[in-house]
């Protein structure tokens, strides 16, 4: 399915840093899903933001994350937002009952510098 984001979402691809949708949101619930990653990254940190385009001076929400969680060789954070997040995104522009919105998640290993670790789309469903 095309989106305004394509281009971005390719770069992103070839980069080897996702350009992958993560499962949907519904308007006014609370969400949450996991990001998990091989290995031990115990001593890292995740932060994430959704915005309302790839290159947005500012987020229109933040994840909530979890501290790390190491279990069997991987390591999984957990991204939340609350049901106040999720229904104060903007409206459904064109009424379809769906809206997408770029996300960009940030890795900051143990002792090392911050880095884009991936990014994609999340998709809203429900109405404004």
């Amino acid at each position: 399915m095309a989106s305004q984001w394509d281009e971005w979402l390719q770069r992103l691809r070839a980069a080897g840093k996702g350009g992958v949708s993560l499962p949907p949101a519904f308007r006014g619930d609370v969400y949450s899903t996991p990001v998990t990653i091989a290995g031990d990254w115990t001593g890292a940190s995740l932060r994430g933001d959704v915005s309302a385009s790839p290159d947005a001076a500012a987020p229109l929400v933040s994840f909530t994350v979890s501290e790390p969680v190491f279990d069997q060789g991987y390591t999984i954070f957990t991204l939340f937002l609350t049901g106040t997040q999720t229904g104060d995104l903007p409206a459904d522009s064109d009424l379809t009952g769906a809206e997408d919105f770029p996300f960009t998640l940030w890795l900051t290993p143990d002792g090392e510098a911050e880095e884009v670790f991936f990014g994609g789309l999340l998709p809203l469903m429900g109405k404004a």
